[in-house]
């Protein structure tokens, strides 16, 4: 999974950095709408090997503040939350939070076997901006195993500010 997960942002970063943004011709840009969703594509059927390696992934979105990792671990129903809330990759960038706060580190507060195919977590995340750290946020995820992957099929925010 991190080797077609780094393949495709390296593709992306790639076909990024050939071409500067203003001289982008309209057919460069249907073909790079078309690649980003052949991108999409692939990372709709991905998924993580265990629940533990969702969680990790999800909160490497955070860390990188790339929204790609959270779409790449979230079920359908999570995934057309995700782009709700930052529109088609064809559309946008789905770079998530800002300069600061950065995230520092992060834990599993808890762990909860709900069934043989369902796992709830508590993450806590750590932050920091230039003046110092900053309140940890509490996030429960639900990650449940579909079709033999493991995906995050449910968010709930808890405490502090949200990159969605």
């Amino acid at each position: 999974m991190k080797k077609i997960l780094a393949s495709v942002f390296i593709l992306g970063a790639i076909l990024a950095a050939q071409t500067p943004a203003a001289a982008v011709p309209i057919e460069s840009v249907a073909q790079y709408k078309a690649q980003i969703s052949f991108f999409k594509d692939a990372l709709d059927a991905l998924s993580a090997s265990s629940p533990d390696e969702a969680v990790r992934l999800w909160v490497k979105g955070d860390e990188m503040r790339n929204g790609v990792y959270k779409y790449a671990v979230g079920s359908g129903p999570v995934k057309r939350w995700l782009t709700d809330r930052w529109g088609d990759p064809e559309e946008n960038f789905w770079i998530i939070g800002g300069s600061s706060p950065w995230l520092t580190s992060y834990e599993i507060a808890g762990k909860t076997n709900i069934s043989p195919t369902a796992v709830e977590y508590i993450v806590k995340y750590f932050w920091a901006t230039s003046a110092g750290p900053e309140e940890p946020t509490v996030e429960h995820l639900t990650v449940s195993q579909e079709n033999g992957g493991w995906y995050i099929t449910k968010v709930n925010p808890v405490s502090g500010p949200q990159n969605y």
